[in-house]
């Protein structure tokens, strides 16, 4: 059975934790009693009394960790205690990484909103609107550079909900070059490998608006898809294993079954039309 024993100032311990590692108890605050932390079915603990400052050896610092965490599964407590003077040294230069990320983050701060003045008056974007209203903000300042970057094309421009907001159009430019203009709208994204959302807010957002999803919607014209055809039959000829490779086949699909393994994507010249589509502007 694991008896666990009050610690001492200067003794060490460690956690993966946030990639902290090992470090350093330097301060205690309350009676310890680590015979009344007690684990609930293996997962977390519970009880305790005391609370626990702790520098560590990779500059940070964790503060006020309760008696029960620090008894837990995911922090192990070593018998090892550094002398005096090393805690002090260690204590000193976790300080001084902390005054140094504050004035790091202090003179992001400044630099931000120094940046956020000045779009505020950028003859770019004079035409656009400043007012603080979410979603509306966006489609109505996207709305007006859509219809300066691409004078003739009719865009359409919704919100679905507050955070998101779909832009579609026929023809026209690709969806790179689109793209090129709606992006700098987007104040968030969804990271997958830590399953959250994420914020990029950026002054242009602050001061321009911004949602977390925006999404692009090109449909084709005949035009277009005659022009895609064109180029897929003189690389690949008019027809491949006995199908014509031509307008009626793709719009029923069987060129989805066709040429499969010729293509990277494995969708047939089905995908290969779509692909050479979406370059044609």
């Amino acid at each position: 059975m694991n008896i666990r024993k009050p610690l001492s100032v200067g003794q060490i311990v460690s956690t993966n934790l946030y990639n902290k590692g090992r470090g350093a108890v330097f301060a205690i605050d309350g009676e310890q009693k680590p015979e009344t932390v007690s684990s609930v079915k293996g997962i977390m603990t519970r009880g305790g009394n005391a609370k626990f400052d702790t520098a560590f050896f990779n500059g940070s610092i964790s503060r006020s960790l309760p008696e029960s965490i620090l008894h837990g599964v995911q922090w192990s407590v070593t018998d090892e205690v550094i002398s005096g003077n090393e805690l002090e040294q260690l204590v000193s230069h976790c300080l001084q990484v902390e005054e140094n990320k504050r004035k790091q983050i202090d003179r992001a701060k400044v630099i931000f909103e120094n940046l956020c003045i000045q779009l505020k008056t950028d003859k770019r974007y004079s035409h656009l609107t400043q007012e603080q209203s979410g979603a509306n903000q966006v489609t109505k300042n996207i709305r007006k550079e859509l219809k300066s970057q691409f004078p003739g094309v009719k865009f359409s421009v919704r919100k679905n909900h507050y955070d998101s907001i779909t832009v579609s159009w026929t023809d026209g430019p690709t969806e790179e070059n689109v793209k090129s203009v709606t992006e700098k709208y987007r104040d968030s994204y969804f990271d997958s490998s830590e399953d959250m959302i994420v914020s990029c807010r950026s002054a242009f957002n602050v001061v321009y608006g911004g949602v977390g999803y925006i999404s692009l919607k090109r449909e084709f014209t005949d035009a277009i898809l005659d022009k895609a055809l064109s180029e897929i039959n003189k690389k690949y000829g008019a027809e491949f294993e006995g199908v014509k490779i031509d307008k009626e086949n793709y719009k029923s699909g069987v060129l989805y079954r066709t040429g499969q393994a010729l293509f990277w994507h494995s969708q047939g010249f089905d995908g290969e039309i779509r692909r050479v589509m979406k370059e044609i502007e």
